[in-house]
């Protein structure tokens, strides 16, 4: 296996220029750089897929943690390892992220235009995961909709109104409104049922 990969190392693709100790240098990508950077890739694949689930039955479990703070966790995770696999990947062929500030660049002029209400999505799911201003179950009124939450996901919400259809309300939507214009009242039955909360939320 060893003699494997010191062949593919011996192939090279091509040449790039880096620096070393302030030098400049030229350095070669191989087939075995491709090689790692296609394992590495697939790897954190495998672990995108099969991380909730592991997760829930060796940690999560033991912990005793809500619903939402575990997917919220594992959503987290998965975000980690797509960047440290991007990043090994990215590596080994030769790219370095000075060399991508252009893209960086382009990115955050998107963040500012485009991405703002994706990312504030984002965001506001993880609020609403760890704190749970609105929980699976709750009934609600946003705008014009009315009905309950039926899923929480990190970006949207979804709510199943009275005639059983979905509507799927943006996460920043909810936090937005809960900041000061959430009313809750909280019922709880005498006969020990658990208590049920009924939320009007008017985005602001």
């Amino acid at each position: 296996m060893i003699t494997v990969f010191a062949y593919l190392d011996s192939i090279t693709l091509w040449h790039y220029n880096g620096t070393e100790a302030g030098a400049s240098v030229v350095r070669s990508v191989t087939m075995g750089s491709l090689l790692f950077a296609i394992v590495a890739s697939m790897v954190a694949w495998a672990l995108i897929r099969n991380l909730p689930g592991l997760l829930e039955v060796l940690v999560l479990s033991r912990l005793n943690m809500r619903q939402g703070t575990s997917y919220a966790i594992t959503t987290i995770l998965n975000y980690a390892i797509i960047a440290i696999g991007a990043d090994d990947g990215i590596r080994a062929l030769g790219v370095s992220w000075d060399k991508l500030q252009w893209l960086a660049a382009a990115l955050s002029v998107g963040l500012g235009f485009g991405l703002q209400e994706i990312f504030g999505n984002f965001v506001s799911g993880l609020i609403i995961l760890f704190e749970r201003p609105v929980r699976i179950g709750d009934t609600v009124t946003i705008g014009t909709f009315s009905g309950t939450v039926s899923k929480i996901r990190i970006r949207a919400t979804t709510i199943t109104d009275f005639d059983r259809k979905e509507v799927i309300i943006p996460n920043k939507a909810f936090v937005t409104g809960a900041l000061d214009q959430l009313v809750a009242l909280r019922h709880r039955d005498p006969g020990g049922d658990p208590p049920r909360r009924r939320l009007w939320l008017r985005p602001g």
